[in-house]
């Protein structure tokens, strides 16, 4: 199979009907993650990130592919990529793909699972979008906004070091890792019209968070957090300020971040799921994956990683997935 693969670093201005989301912009993804660049050939492109700890070389597939439409020139495009990132880039494996990305095809050999995220179209009537709502979710907005909650939004300081402090919070009890507080810090000063933090507050103490990236395509919930037992109807309430902020910023989409097919009913991500279909976007399924190139140093950067962080595993989402599958079928 002949590679065309090329590596460029803007997107060609000869590119029509481009719907690519926050990370298709160079300037924000090299300030972001300091080795980045594109992947292209004749009919596609999409973001890569490479990182290097040690010996250790590993690739992210930044975002799905523009133009996201199946066909077999996209599967090959992307088994290309692999190629390329194997033989040019000598990378020892591509990372788990992003919670928020919606790839509609995975690399040959590679570990996948199916996955999807809920999408609201914003660029429609606030009424409408209202209206869509799940009946509870409009009268735990009306609650809210009753009992005097309110939403700020950056560039106030003290809105991003209230919603850091939540996810920090968060990230120390369900052992996941973020980034550092200038991470955001830079992102809202560079870029805010790409990117906002909002929290609610309730008699003046924050409940709910959120930090968003976004373009004139789509809006992502990329980091959100909650204070433990927050004030009835205030994580809805600070939604739907969101949708109404992306809406003066004519956003077409805003994509709720990350969803597992069919969760069992008993489990957290059960609820957290009914939350983000509450308001009315559809479920669009797509898959996550992983390749693997150099299984010996894959292993062993993943153990020394669980060493470092504490954890008994270093399994991800797409293992405790695809083992959760597993068992169902055995059973």
């Amino acid at each position: 199979m002949k590679n065309s693969i090329q590596k460029v670093f803007e997107i060609p201005s000869n590119t029509t009907n481009f719907m690519g989301g926050f990370f298709f912009n160079y300037e924000i993804i090299k300030d972001l993650y300091s080795n980045s660049f594109f992947l292209k050939d004749n009919n596609f492109i999409i973001p890569v990130h490479i990182k290097k700890k040690f010996t250790f070389k590993y690739a992210t597939f930044l975002s799905e592919p523009e133009p996201n439409v199946l066909s077999i020139d996209y599967q090959i495009f992307i088994d290309n990529c692999i190629n390329y990132l194997k033989t040019k880039e000598k990378v020892d494996w591509i990372e788990t793909t992003p919670a928020y990305s919606m790839f509609l095809a995975f690399p040959n050999g590679s570990k996948y699972i199916k996955w999807g995220n809920y999408l609201l179209k914003i660029d429609v009537d606030l009424e409408v979008i209202w209206n869509n709502f799940d009946p509870k979710t409009r009268n735990l907005i009306r609650k809210a906004d009753k009992n005097n909650v309110i939403v700020k939004n950056s560039p106030d300081i003290n809105v991003l070091q209230d919603f850091y402090k939540m996810l920090f919070e968060s990230s120390k009890r369900n052992a996941f890792s973020i980034p550092n507080f200038n991470f955001f810090q830079n992102l809202i000063i560079k870029y805010p019209n790409n990117s906002q933090v909002f929290v609610s507050y309730y008699n003046g103490l924050p409940q709910n968070s959120a930090f968003i990236y976004f373009n004139k395509n789509i809006a992502y919930y990329m980091f959100g957090a909650n204070k433990h037992n927050s004030f009835g109807g205030s994580s809805n309430f600070l939604h739907y300020h969101i949708i109404k902020f992306l809406k003066e910023y004519k956003v077409k989409l805003y994509s709720f971040v990350g969803a597992r097919i069919n969760p069992e009913k008993s489990s957290k991500y059960y609820g957290i799921q009914q939350f983000k279909a509450s308001f009315g976007g559809a479920l669009f399924e797509s898959y996550l994956f992983k390749k693997v190139i150099n299984k010996y140093k894959y292993i062993l950067f993943k153990f020394l990683v669980s060493i470092k962080s504490f954890r008994i595993s270093f399994f991800d989402v797409i293992d405790k997935e695809f083992n959760r599958n597993y068992e169902n079928i055995n059973h």
